[in-house]
């Protein structure tokens, strides 16, 4: 202990001798010890809060196998998407999910927006719960449809500053007028989640292209399926997506996996 006391005093003096590298390490620790709370935060923040999802031993992913990258973490083209939900056995419901923005205008200065563009039923699958209002219909997810939005309790309360009789009302995005059917129960907005200021329809065209891979798949696993059954059944749809789309699935497998949102 005596050791570790004079080696002190000697770093002392060495940092009033030199003011600018007394500044430099001073920053230094500072950016360290903001760095440690800030894992130490979200560490314990993740393992004390976990994400509300709904029976998470049914909830699975659904990943695209990259055959040039090798990513076994690859997105989902909306065809393939779509294939999947008239194939599968193995789940009950899937649903997909795309990160976007939007610029919101009207309320002040434009303003961009973190946005979710999901498939009618995501929310309904993760088993979100709303604080107002509904989730969203089959038909707002409907090509040329998805002018309706889900808005996240946080932005609902720095934007709007919580107005309760916001239901129904339209706010414009993009340009264009979009209806509030709800607002995301604030329990939701946990991790990354807290990050999403508003949720919109998928509302994709039937005729994105195949080769257009964006989306992340998460599905709602069958009573008595498990994660390997559909991940072989998965696999059994992309060989035979291969052979019916040689130009754009050549290559591509997929796979299946115990899932969170944060995946």
């Amino acid at each position: 202990m005596r050791e570790l006391f004079r080696d002190l005093r000697h770093g002392a003096r060495l940092l009033v001798k030199q003011p600018g590298f007394t500044t430099v390490v001073g920053i230094t620790l500072a950016l360290a010890i903001g760095a440690n709370t800030l894992i130490f935060s979200i560490v314990s923040f993740m393992l004390l809060r976990p994400l509300p999802l709904k029976d998470i031993d049914t909830l699975a992913a659904i990943y695209a196998i990259d055959p040039q990258r090798g990513d076994d973490r690859a997105r989902v083209s909306f065809q393939d998407f779509q294939d999947w939900q008239a194939k599968t056995k193995t789940f009950s419901a899937l649903g997909a999910m795309t990160s976007g923005t939007y610029t919101l205008s009207g309320h002040g200065e434009p303003t961009r927006v973190e946005a979710q563009r999901v498939s009618w039923n995501l929310l309904d699958i993760w088993g979100f719960k709303l604080e107002l209002g509904r989730n969203f219909r089959a038909e707002e997810d409907a090509p040329g449809a998805g002018h309706a939005v889900i808005l996240s309790d946080g932005f609902w309360r720095r934007q709007f500053a919580g107005d309760p009789d916001i239901l129904g009302k339209a706010i414009t995005l993009n340009g264009e007028p979009y209806t509030v059917v709800g607002v995301l129960d604030p329990e939701a907005e946990l991790g990354n989640l807290s990050l999403i200021d508003v949720w919109t329809p998928l509302a994709r065209p039937l005729d994105t292209p195949r080769d257009t891979r964006d989306l992340r798949i998460y599905g709602r696993l069958a009573p008595g399926a498990t994660v390997a059954q559909a991940s072989a059944e998965v696999e059994t749809i992309a060989r035979q997506l291969q052979q019916d789309h040689p130009v754009t699935n050549t290559g591509w497998n997929a796979r299946v996996v115990p899932a969170g949102v944060g995946d």
